[in-house]
């Protein structure tokens, strides 16, 4: 009898924490959340000790009367969620037109289709971890973990992948953790999707992980859609980092330390979060790769005639804005993108586009005056690639895009990145700089291609195209340095002044990461963020 009360104490007990875990010899884990419970597994030939849980909606699917409407969030399925597959990435085009990622570099593209059913995140988490769960301390709200026997939640990191707002999702080769978790056994990574990113730490969400709107779906500025809704792909970020702050907890997961990383359009969407919502207090940090809010990523439309335009192309003629945007939420999203992209594959003049608009409610005008007004105190990783412009310049050829072009590009990244490291240097916030020099022959195998933009990725996250060599140690090595700076970042900011990272100030160094064949060295920040001076 005395037996059996207790084993249904136990049940009770694990039923609160809204965490169920499955004998970890059947590679299976279910876990209860606000979008109901979720079965992971574990991939037992590449990361045997990493559990994966793949697809989790965190939103309705934004189709019907919820397309072009603000994120609603999911509720709770009766069933179990199969969370062993990525969800469809969100509609999206490739030009037709031949570009560097479309023909030297495949790897950045987005796998398998595309869907309205997008809203989803990712997150793998070491195995000891979950396993701990089933041992609880004294302290129910608390997990002992075997190795220390102490009680321990891990930092989180969530990753919003780049994509010019355009393309990109969260099933993309060189954006994929699970090396890196594997490796670390110390974060849990998450990933989200959104119409239009990642979870770094003992608990890591990865980069394109997290999935949200993009193009017209994300950044539609139609007549008809109120103005705090205009740039519904940042809604869908700040609704899917809310789900990880509400669940994480129960894969291990510390809400009180998630770090939003964002790499590109990516990036500039975690400044935009940072300035949006300074008092997150879950949000205790932000790394940006190759963007920020200063970089010139938002529409000019300020008529809202690309919606419209688009619309009446479509057979959509109609006098108001509400019966607009409901004769195009009847479209079926394939029409849509087809037209997109068939008329910006034809170099039609006028060009249209659908990126954020500066509302001054997700994204500001000028965001060093809305830093000091809101008076932001968390710290940053901030930096850019040294060849950003080789991979975006236009025309691609074998022999490289024009050099000045590619110069162009570059400037305007670093011109950006040094916008906002000096206005926060000026209101004695804590950046940590950073420039990427690596220049690897199986990730830029062309002479013109160098540190190209996006190329640091497959290095960070540990995932090299086979098809075009083995890494070299010196890269491998590279790329662990870089996680065990993102991740100690993560685990405690201050930490990186004691791993000999210094922070920013106009007169000062810059972190380097892969020059003359070093991990990482110190440059002069002069050199480096001279064209940005005159």
């Amino acid at each position: 009898m005395a037996r059996g009360c207790l084993r249904d104490l136990v049940t009770v007990l694990v039923f609160l924490l809204h965490i169920r875990v499955s004998n970890a010899r059947h590679n299976h884990f279910n876990i209860r959340t606000t979008s109901g419970e979720v079965s992971g597994f574990i991939n037992s030939t590449s990361t045997p000790h990493v559990v994966q849980f793949l697809g989790i909606p965190y939103a309705e699917d934004p189709v019907g009367k919820l397309r072009f409407s603000a994120p609603v969030a999911k509720s709770p399925s009766a069933s179990i969620l199969n969370a062993t597959k990525f969800s469809p990435s969100c509609p999206q085009y490739n030009t037709s037109v031949p570009t560097f990622f479309s023909v030297a570099q495949p790897e950045y593209y987005i796998e398998g289709p595309t869907a309205e059913e997008c809203l989803t995140l990712n997150i793998w988490t070491p195995l000891p971890t979950l396993e701990a769960q089933e041992t609880l301390s004294s302290n129910s709200s608390k997990y002992v973990l075997p190795s220390t026997g102490t009680p321990e939640r891990l930092p989180v990191i969530i990753f919003f992948h780049g994509g010019q707002f355009i393309v990109g999702g969260t099933h993309v080769a060189y954006h994929q953790p699970h090396r890196w978790v594997e490796r670390s056994q110390k974060h849990i990574a998450v990933s989200i999707k959104f119409v239009a990113q990642l979870v770094l730490g003992s608990l890591y969400l990865p980069p394109n992980l997290l999935s949200y709107r993009l193009n017209i779906f994300g950044f539609p500025n139609a007549r008809g859609i109120n103005s705090s809704s205009v740039n519904l792909g940042f809604l869908d970020q700040r609704m899917a980092v809310q789900w990880v702050e509400s669940n994480i907890a129960g894969f291990g997961g510390d809400p009180s330390r998630i770090t939003l990383f964002g790499q590109s359009a990516g990036a500039v969407g975690v400044d935009a979060y940072n300035l949006a919502y300074p008092n997150d207090s879950s949000v205790t940090g932000y790394i940006m790769h190759s963007g920020t809010a200063w970089l010139p990523t938002f529409s000019k439309d300020k008529a809202r005639n690309n919606f419209t335009f688009v619309a009446e192309s479509l057979g959509c003629k109609n006098s108001s804005g509400t019966a607009e945007l409901d004769c195009v939420r009847d479209i079926p999203f394939a029409r849509i993108e087809s037209f997109l992209k068939g008329y910006q594959d034809n170099g039609t003049v006028p060009s249209i586009s659908f990126v954020p608009v500066q509302d001054d409610i997700t994204f500001f005008t000028d965001p060093a005056a809305r830093a000091n007004a809101v008076k932001l105190t968390k710290p940053a990783i901030i930096g850019t690639n040294a060849n950003e412009g080789a991979s975006l310049a236009r025309p691609y050829t074998p022999s490289g895009p024009p050099a000045a072009a590619i110069q162009a590009i570059t400037t305007q990244f670093l011109c950006s990145t040094v916008k906002t490291r000096s206005y926060r240097s000026a209101q004695n916030l804590t950046t940590y700089p950073y420039y990427y020099m690596g220049n690897f022959t199986n990730i830029s195998p062309l002479p013109w291609e160098g540190a190209y933009h996006s190329s640091e990725l497959p290095v960070l996250f540990e995932v090299p195209s086979p098809s075009r060599g083995k890494s070299s140690e010196l890269e491998i090595a590279l790329g662990h340095r870089m996680q065990d700076l993102h991740l100690a970042f993560a685990t405690d900011p201050s930490s990186l002044l004691d791993l000999g990272w210094p922070t920013y100030n106009p007169n000062g160094s810059l972190l380097a990461f892969g020059k003359d064949n070093q991990t990482t060295s110190l440059i002069s920040g002069a050199d480096v963020e001279g064209p940005c001076l005159v």
